[in-house]
């Protein structure tokens, strides 16, 4: 090289000339560094690698953050089912109360029907006025007609206690053979229909207790559901019986029907 044939005295090169020298030989590594990638900061080159540390801070950043927001959502699902499990419950406990309230208010209701015919009754003997059995049987029916919740209304009489005239009305229009005054209205094709009582005599299977009991205990009674003949169809029933007691002597009752399908309705 010229460079080297150009040593001055004693084989030394002068300063200047190897700073020159030197200036000479870096400009085409610089060159070569800028043209050849793979001689890049060994930095960026790692940034640029897929195992990096970069990227594998990025992977599980996603990963919490996904997991994070499963378990939110979860969280969310689970205190919103428990919501509505709760609002349901309350739901149907409060539909539940209002049921048993009509329930009890209708029951009520027919009790206090039956202590009101109890005391007219009474108090009507008491003045000594005249008992009519017509005229205490269409008050029944009309008793009826004002509660269509009600499936009949009646009352029946021990022998010869309401007007001491049974034998008069032996085999008469909606008397049995005993004569005996009773009166049962119960709903037939949408209206009130008067007919003659039965099973108000002991009975094996219970269906008389309606009235057998409260002639016995001379107290209210809500009678086992039974079937009971109305216009020719078996009809599954309860009776509410309170009984009519004068002087400690029993006298008869006055009753209310529910079916038992209306009763369900409400339970």
């Amino acid at each position: 090289m010229r460079f080297l044939r150009r040593a001055g005295p004693g084989g030394r090169w002068p300063a200047r000339r190897i700073a020159h020298l030197r200036g000479a030989l870096a400009v085409p590594v610089v060159l070569n560094c800028l043209a050849d990638p793979s001689m890049h900061s060994p930095r960026s080159a790692a940034a640029r690698r897929p195992g990096s540390i970069a990227h594998k801070l990025m992977l599980g950043t996603a990963a919490i953050a996904l997991l994070c927001f499963g378990l939110t959502a979860f969280l969310i699902y689970r205190q919103a089912s428990a919501s509505l499990i709760d609002a349901s419950r309350q739901t149907m406990a409060s539909e539940a109360t209002a049921e048993a309230r009509q329930v009890a208010a209708d029951l009520g209701t027919a009790f206090a029907s039956n202590d009101a015919m109890v005391e007219a009754v009474l108090a009507q003997r008491a003045r000594g006025d005249q008992p009519d059995r017509a005229s205490l049987a269409a008050v029944l029916g009309e008793q009826l007609r004002s509660h269509p919740e009600w499936l009949g209304k009646s009352t029946m009489w021990e022998a010869d206690a309401f007007d001491g005239k049974d034998a008069e009305f032996a085999n008469a229009e909606m008397h049995d053979a005993s004569g005996r005054y009773m009166s049962y209205w119960a709903w037939h094709d949408g209206k009130p229909q008067q007919s003659t009582m039965t099973d108000y005599t002991e009975a094996a299977d219970g269906s008389a207790d309606w009235y057998v009991v409260p002639s016995r205990d001379k107290l209210p009674k809500v009678s086992e559901p039974y079937a009971y003949d109305i216009a020719g169809q078996q009809v599954l029933m309860s009776t509410l019986s309170s009984p009519i007691v004068e002087n400690g002597t029993f006298l008869g009752v006055f009753t209310v029907d529910f079916s038992l399908a209306a009763l369900q309705k409400h339970l």
